[in-house]
């Protein structure tokens, strides 16, 4: 598994973390980071909102996460969010939206497993630890915090099968 880029947003699509691991195409040379932003907040939005258009039932919000109807499931992960993930050929998206907002994307190649579960340990410890928690950081702008950035890019170079082979290493000239 090879895990492309990482995008946090806020619930008004403002972008405040990208960190980039390996590109095998270079849009992102050719169109900037602000509109290559754009075009994945409307991607979400818009799978977001065919999801609820298709659902032939009102689902009801999942439960909170300490009552006792949740059994234990992960807050973020019930029938509310609608999507989850997308696939392509070549890579697969996943989705996180926490309650409050929130939105965390991480692009990998087809092969990746379910990187969810990362995706809310990401927003559990980390970003709740460095930016929520954190009294100097205005909600909804980027986040600068270099032990946030140190910390996410720790996080996901620790999970399983994370290096690019290197054959892609080779491709993109070394650069990981």
């Amino acid at each position: 598994m090879t895990i492309f880029n990482l995008y946090i947003f806020s619930k008004r699509g403002t972008l405040l973390h990208y960190a980039e691991f390996f590109r095998p195409v270079s849009t992102l040379r050719s169109l900037g980071i602000d509109e290559d932003s754009k075009l994945m907040f409307g991607l979400l939005l818009s799978l977001k909102l065919l999801m609820n258009g298709m659902n032939p039932v009102p689902v009801p919000p999942a439960p909170l996460a300490n009552s006792p109807e949740a059994n234990g499931a992960l807050p973020g992960f019930g029938p509310e969010q609608g999507f989850f993930r997308f696939s392509t050929d070549t890579y697969t998206l996943f989705h996180l939206e926490v309650p409050t907002g929130y939105k965390f994307v991480i692009t990998g190649d087809a092969a990746a497993g379910d990187l969810r579960p990362s995706l809310w340990t990401l927003y559990e410890t980390i970003f709740t630890s460095y930016a929520m928690k954190n009294m100097c950081y205005i909600p909804g702008t980027p986040i600068r915090n270099v032990g946030f950035i140190a910390a996410v890019d720790s996080f996901l170079r620790s999970l399983p099968g994370f290096a690019p082979t290197l054959q892609q290493q080779q491709q993109q000239g070394g650069r990981v």
